[in-house]
This record gives C-alpha cells, structure tokens and sequence, in this order.
C-alpha cells in the first residue's frame, strides 16, 4: 500500500528545528524549502525489533462500558536525515560528539524517548560509523545510494522504512542535536489529539 505518510519542510527555527509532523499526502516542487512530497511506496521488508523502546502516549480508557470505544493512540514513527557529506565541515556532522555520545545517537534518542515508536536513518553509502552507532542505539538504517542528491531524496527514502503501524512520522536533521525529548513529546501530543495532516 502507498505510504499514507509525508512531511513537510519548514524554515529553521531559532532554537529547537524540528520538521512537522504530516500524515497526509501533497504534491509540490521537489527541493524547495517549503516542498509537500509525494506520497511514496512501502517496502515489503520487515523490520528489526528495535532494542531501545518508548513508552510513547497512553490509549484512553473507557469510563463506563457504554461509553463509545476509545480511538487508540497514533503509532509514530522517527526518521532522521543523516545522508549528507558535510564537505565544508570535511568530516561527518552525524559523528560530531556532543557530551557523551554523538550527533546520530543523540538524535535516535530523543525520538524514541520523545514517544516515536521506531526510528529510521536514512545515511550515505559508505558511512559504515554511522551505521553501527545508529544499529546499536536502537534504529533501522537504511541507505540513500545517490550521493549527490538533496535532503528531499533521503526523505522519500526514510519514510518508505517507517512500520506498516505508523500512522505519521517525526522528522529530524541530524545535525540538530539540541532538540530536546520533551518538544518532540509534544508535538506528537498535538497530533495525536488533533490527527492535523501536517
């Protein structure tokens, strides 16, 4: 089935940068800052069981048995945009350190203990660092092969490897290692209340 899943691309903000949540498909002009991707396909391969788990939002309970069914909590997914090779900065933004761990495994973090139920990074070929940092802090990788392509390529790819569950996914750069655990908590808070496409 299609990906019911997309995101939208939102100006920096000053302090804490985060990509909306989207659970609805739009069309646009690939690469532009404010772009609505085009809904795309889901693998059909499985997914690993990931090590590092969320408590992610309670369902509601039901006060009385005649009460109307409570509508289960939205399963999130993360994704994080690790693929580009940072020639200005000539090494890997996702192996910069910040205190005791690294851009990748920081960002992988805050998503799962923010609520999202998986994480997905999206790197470049060869980035085999990478890789294992992000398997071992809990995450699926998967890779972008065109390595010339812009941040909207690894976006496709990353949402293509979220969880047949995932109702909307949590996007994050990542080389915006001081978002913090509790802002990502509540913007799927808002989503989940709302189910807002974007």
């Amino acid at each position: 089935p299609a990906l019911r899943d997309s995101a939208k691309l939102t100006p920096h903000a000053r302090d804490e940068p985060i990509l909306v949540l989207t659970s609805h498909p739009f069309d646009g002009a690939p690469g532009s800052p404010h772009t609505y991707l085009r809904p795309v396909q889901r693998c059909a391969a499985g997914h690993p069981t990931h090590p590092r788990t969320s408590t992610g939002a309670p369902m509601a309970s039901s006060s009385s048995p005649s009460s109307p069914a409570p509508r289960p909590a939205a399963v999130i997914d993360g994704v994080v945009l690790a693929a580009g090779r940072s020639r200005r900065m000539g090494r890997s933004k996702a192996l910069l350190p910040i205190g005791d761990e690294t851009f990748v495994e920081r960002a992988i973090g805050v998503l799962l203990d923010g609520g999202c139920s998986a994480v997905v990074v999206v790197v470049a070929p060869g980035d085999d660092e990478v890789v294992r940092l992000a398997e071992q802090a809990g995450a699926l990788v998967v890779v972008n092969p065109d390595d010339g392509s812009d941040q909207a390529s690894s976006l496709r790819r990353g949402l293509a490897e979220t969880t047949d569950a995932a109702e909307a996914a949590a996007v994050l750069p990542v080389d915006h290692p001081l978002v913090r655990a509790g802002t990502v908590a509540e913007v799927l808070r808002a989503f989940r209340g709302s189910r807002a496409p974007i």
